[in-house]
């Protein structure tokens, strides 16, 4: 960077010397009457490296309090923390993603929190674990008081969306399940009717289908749901058939949990209704 200034340095002395830059000749075309002295412009050499051309724009506009000029400012991690106390709003993507608890407090996601709100005494407790924004939740039939929650995958792509069962008594995690063929997120979550396993719909393009032993945490089973996007998901505690709806999308499948799904029978509703949208299912 140094010879770069000097060649222009030299380049711009030589311009003025021949009277190429602010001549008062009659020359060529004149853009304007005015004297260009060397002292108008600043050259300035920079270091190499990485971050010579980095912008720090905060330098100057932001300054230390008059009161705190002279102390010694740490850098270490303060002993105070802070404590969720209240949460506004509800995650309204998701479908059939609000419950009763049998503690007579209720469970929605809000963000990348779950918020259990007691209303005889106004208070809110919460399910903390998820990083990025909670889309799908799931109660468990055969206990109520357990909760699976379902992220997105907003950030880090070599990871992928994470499904947590909750003890809502507690507020603390049974289990945190993860398949591989998962990705972008979980667009829907249900339990089997004797509690055992969760079923989740991944956000990939062929939205599979994954079978959780929830209390082993190993995948059971996985499908692929198709190319339409899956809004919610069903499965019946009467004969095992597992259904799955959406975006131009309303399929059947055939299951008895412990082994692989068989192939899905095919959508009767796709020639028929071609902009069929639904958008939940409910028992």
């Amino acid at each position: 960077m140094s010879s770069l200034a000097t060649s222009g340095r030299t380049l711009l002395q030589q311009a003025m010397s021949h009277g190429e830059v602010g001549d008062d000749g009659d020359d060529g075309d004149n853009y304007g009457e005015f004297e260009l002295e060397e002292e108008d412009f600043e050259i300035v050499d920079l270091d190499d490296g990485e971050g010579f051309m980095a912008v720090k724009p905060w330098i100057g506009a932001m300054v230390c309090p008059s009161e705190y000029e002279d102390q010694y400012l740490s850098g270490e991690r303060p002993s105070e923390s802070l404590k969720l106390d209240w949460v506004f709003g509800y995650t309204k993507e998701g479908r059939s993603n609000a419950f009763a608890l049998p503690s007579g407090e209720y469970v929605w996601p809000a963000g990348a929190v779950g918020v259990i709100y007691d209303p005889a005494r106004h208070k809110q407790r919460f399910l903390l674990g998820h990083v990025d924004q909670i889309y799908a939740m799931a109660q468990n039939p055969a206990d109520n008081s357990i909760i699976a929650t379902g992220g997105k995958q907003l950030k880090r792509k070599s990871e992928t969306p994470l499904t947590i069962v909750w003890d809502t008594n507690s507020c603390k995690a049974l289990a945190s399940l993860r398949n591989r063929n998962i990705k972008r997120g979980i667009h829907a979550l249900t339990f089997s009717s004797e509690g055992k396993y969760v079923l989740a719909v991944g956000g990939s393009d062929v939205h599979n289908v994954v079978c959780y032993d929830w209390q082993r945490e190993t995948t059971m089973s996985l499908v692929e749901g198709g190319r339409e996007k899956i809004l919610d998901i069903y499965l019946s505690p009467f004969d095992g058939q597992l259904l799955t709806v959406g975006v131009k999308h309303m399929q059947f499948y055939v299951s008895n949990y412990c082994i692989p799904f068989c192939n899905p029978i095919k959508d009767i509703f796709s020639n028929t209704y071609p902009s069929l949208f639904i958008f939940c299912c409910i028992p």
